[in-house]
């Protein structure tokens, strides 16, 4: 694997975690904090949707360039779901 492949995946796995550690700890939040970072995960899922859609990216690797935006797509879509829709827990 190329070396110009290597720090874009290392960079899209560790987005990766950060948007299953929203998906995890979204019930914990401030309705502010999960407010701002769904906005933040809209940029970055518009971005990798239009990855997905016209990944000209150049060499042999266009596939795992095309996978890589799309499993970040879904993540992020995941994580913006799961910030909207979430219930407070009230402890009794």
């Amino acid at each position: 694997m190329p070396t110009s492949l290597t720090v874009p995946l290392a960079i899209a796995v560790i987005l990766l975690v950060a948007t299953i550690a929203f998906v995890i700890i979204a019930p914990r939040l401030p309705k502010a904090i999960r407010v701002v970072a769904s906005l933040i995960l809209v940029l970055l899922g518009l971005f990798c949707g239009y990855g997905v859609v016209a990944s000209g990216e150049p060499g042999d690797y266009h596939v795992v360039w095309q996978v890589g935006y799309a499993v970040l797509f879904l993540a992020c879509l995941a994580a913006i779901v799961r910030l909207v829709v979430v219930r407070q827990r009230h402890h009794s």
